[in-house]
């Protein structure tokens, strides 16, 4: 808005000083003209012809001025409804973003994945499980966690997997590749990646290594 208006002030400064020159340049001319021998009646004195000339000009300069004004007011609240429109579609469309990733947020499924070992032994095994949660408002469609898919997994269901590990020894992925749809259709690709929690201990003081999966990108 604020370079719109410096434009609109260049173009009103650059009129006035037209006119200023104008004004300064029409004394110079009427002097001029005032030795050209131009045929008339002889009642007709210079006192006359300047008040002519004065009358004249002074009438088309006010009549200038007036249109030149009114052109500029036309133009200013033009140029201001112009910039307030395009405020107020801007103010929509991030009206509108906001509504849809609000309305996204809302059906969007929500996987919480836990690693739940395997068979082997040491932490060598292959294949290794993971249980998966849905812990959002609404079912989880189409859920494919790297080749393992599964139709639907509804509100607060848990579903296991067995998954092939990567590593040559066996034991967990460090990421996981997961892509599902909500229930309108609109698709979401993860990468989970492997965490480490605090060691546990169990009821013989035991520590117990547990890990879970977290969103690392999207």
């Amino acid at each position: 808005m604020g370079k719109e208006e410096t434009k609109l002030s260049k173009k009103i400064k650059r009129i006035m000083i037209g006119i200023c020159v104008v004004m300064t340049a029409i004394p110079v001319a009427v002097n001029t003209m005032m030795f050209i021998s131009i045929p008339t009646t002889m009642e007709l004195t210079d006192k006359e012809w300047l008040s002519f000339w004065g009358s004249y000009l002074g009438g088309c300069l006010g009549g200038i001025c007036t249109l030149i004004t009114i052109f500029m007011t036309i133009r200013f609240y033009e140029e201001q409804e112009r910039i307030h429109k395009e405020e107020l579609e801007k103010q929509n469309k991030i009206h509108e973003k906001e509504m849809k990733d609000s309305n996204l947020q809302k059906y969007r499924p929500l996987l919480v994945i836990n690693a739940e070992g395997g068979n082997g032994i040491q932490g060598r095994y292959n294949p290794f499980y993971i249980c998966v949660k849905n812990v959002s408002e609404y079912s989880a469609v189409n859920v494919i966690i790297e080749n393992k898919y599964k139709e639907i997994i509804g509100k607060n269901e848990e579903q296991r997997y067995k998954i092939t590990s990567e590593n040559k020894d066996g034991g967990y992925n460090k990421y996981l590749k997961v892509s599902t749809n909500d229930v309108l259709g609109n698709k979401y690709n993860w990468t989970y990646e492997l965490k480490k929690v605090d060691d546990i201990s169990n009821e013989n003081g035991d520590k117990i290594e547990h890990y879970y999966y977290k969103i690392l990108q999207e």
